[in-house]
């Protein structure tokens, strides 16, 4: 559909050649079509290079092509540097190179973006994220919703919540403009933040808003190593208080950059959560039950309580 908004998906790939043609495939045969797809490999060498290339050499309209082996790093810091070499679109999604997308997912983001532009206008960094389902290296499906086998309810969109829990998978992100101009504003690179999937979400609840399709609109592979290994990370429950300073750090970073960007509830949440170590027990406590920053899950949110 040539009237719907121009969408630049960025992948990065890295020796990935034996599943990448499974995910181009399946940007391909999406039922909407006002899509480019921008490549940017991290120096493979299994042959993962030669193939995208084809790719650009037989759609050279919609296939783009960059190799740089200096980058390292996971494959969503590629990506977020991937935003500062482009000319910003309407849109922009990441994917990554082990997944496979439904072949609506372009059209339920498109319509969903649209909706929230109506209702909040474009000037909002606004941003859409999704479930996965989770696939043996055979497309077998092993579990239909990733965030349900963590037990995480990805509907709590409140910068409150995502304080202290990340619903974001970053394989499935779509942003604005805004979005875009945001992220190069301030760029982000592994160990500049704990949490780089989450930090974009973060970045849209608090100045303008973050929206979940409950369904899932890709799957990803359980042996895909490129992005799994933070997962242990993500959802640590043998440490909750361990990664609390980390989501402290991240959330006095977001106030100092994107404070002025804010409303006043937002700003205040955000503030009550980077300064929460100020406050005695009892306080802290209250502050997360007030400003309803808590993790989804009764038996997340009593431990994330008692290790405040």
């Amino acid at each position: 559909m040539s009237d719907t908004p121009p969408v630049s998906i960025i992948m990065a790939t890295r020796d990935g050649v034996d599943h990448l043609d499974d995910q181009i495939h399946s940007i391909f045969d999406q039922s909407r079509g006002n899509w480019d797809l921008h490549i940017f490999d991290g120096g493979s060498t299994d042959g993962t290079w030669e193939l995208v290339s084809r790719y650009a050499l037989e759609h050279p309209d919609r296939v783009h092509v960059k190799q740089d082996p200096r980058v390292s790093g996971s494959a969503m810091a590629m990506c977020l540097a991937a935003l500062g070499t482009m000319e910003p679109a309407e849109y922009f999604m990441f994917c990554l190179q082990g997944d496979v997308w439904t072949p609506d997912k372009l059209s339920k983001y498109q319509v969903r973006m649209r909706g929230l532009e109506t209702a909040r206008g474009g000037d909002e960094p606004l941003a859409i994220h999704s479930d996965v389902a989770l696939l043996d290296t055979d497309l077998g499906v092993l579990d239909e919703s990733y965030l349900e086998s963590l037990g995480i309810d990805g509907t709590e969109n409140g910068i409150g919540t995502l304080l202290v829990q990340n619903p974001v998978v970053s394989r499935t992100l779509m942003g604005n403009r805004t979005l875009w101009r945001m992220l190069v504003e301030h760029p982000m690179a592994d160990g500049d933040v704990p949490l780089l999937d989450l930090w974009v979400g973060q970045i849209a609840a608090s100045c303008g808003m973050l929206s979940f399709i409950s369904d899932p609109t890709a799957s990803m592979r359980t042996d895909d190593q490129a992005e799994s290994a933070y997962l242990p990370r993500w959802e640590n429950e043998a440490g909750v208080g361990l990664g609390l300073e980390e989501y402290i750090g991240q959330a006095a970073l977001l106030l100092e950059l994107y404070g002025n960007r804010m409303d006043e509830q937002a700003r205040r949440v955000v503030s009550t959560f980077a300064g929460i170590r100020e406050l005695g027990k009892l306080k802290r406590v209250s502050a997360c039950l007030k400003n309803h920053i808590l993790r989804t899950g009764r038996g997340r949110q009593i431990k994330q309580l008692l290790s405040i």
